[in-house]
């Protein structure tokens, strides 16, 4: 699926001042955030924080509503924002926050050997909750393909909450402590490499010793999509025109 999101430096742990190229809501703005679903009913302060961080009028915030809820009612998103094709993701940001600069369209990819595995964990238990989106898009089984327009990143380790938002292993500062444990090289935009092996860091992740939130974990590639390959010097984010 495709996430668009806008860039923070993150404000605590070991890595504190570095931007980091993740989905996470946890890290970075969801630009398509609970705010934006007209059923959501979010309380007008997080309406107005939308209006106010992403320059937007009241007008605005209603016309993303009315648009969000044809979107959501047309089956091309899905909880908690994230985009099913990019024809849709780019509707939005054009139509929206094309007067923002500082925004990065993601598209995050599941290994085939953990998707059953997803959908039998994310499987709804009755009508009363939906479908996440992450489960609608991964039953969908669209097999990533070479894109000249997409920039790999590397890749992230995310929690999946039952609700469809996710941590990243940012959320627990661990960068040092899996580098150190399983000698993974985290890059500049704040993912690791590939290795050869997820299994054992897979196993750590689920371990409830661990201490990392009680949810499932797993491992996804992570690429920009359509927009300049971003790169850091001192921590400071930089982009190639």
């Amino acid at each position: 699926g495709y996430y668009l999101v806008r860039t923070s430096p993150l404000d605590f742990g070991s890595k504190s001042n570095q931007v980091v190229l993740t989905a996470s809501e946890c890290i970075n703005d969801n630009l398509l955030g609970y705010w934006a679903y007209p059923w959501a009913k979010p309380a007008r302060k997080d309406s107005a924080s939308a209006e106010k961080t992403l320059r937007l009028s009241k007008k605005n915030i209603d016309e993303i509503k009315l648009w969000t809820g044809k979107k959501d009612a047309a089956g091309v998103i899905g909880w908690a924002g994230v985009f099913f094709d990019l024809k849709t993701a780019s509707e939005y940001r054009n139509s929206f926050l094309s007067h923002l600069s500082d925004l990065y369209l993601l598209a995050i990819y599941f290994c085939e050997d953990a998707i059953e595995d997803l959908l039998a964990e994310f499987e709804p238990e009755s009508d009363t909750y939906g479908e996440i989106g992450v489960y609608q898009m991964l039953k969908k089984r669209m097999r990533e393909r070479p894109d000249e327009n997409q920039n790999f990143l590397g890749f992230d380790l995310i929690g999946i909450e039952y609700g469809g938002d996710f941590h990243s292993f940012h959320c627990h500062d661990m960068a040092n402590e899996l580098s150190e444990r399983f000698g993974l090289i985290l890059n500049q935009f704040g993912l690791f490499e590939e290795t050869a092996d997820w299994q054992p860091i897979l196993e750590h992740m689920n371990d409830e010793e661990t201490g990392c939130e009680p949810v499932p974990w797993y491992v996804v590639k992570v690429k920009s999509v359509g927009m300049a390959l971003p790169y850091y010097r001192d921590h400071v984010l930089i982009t190639e025109q």
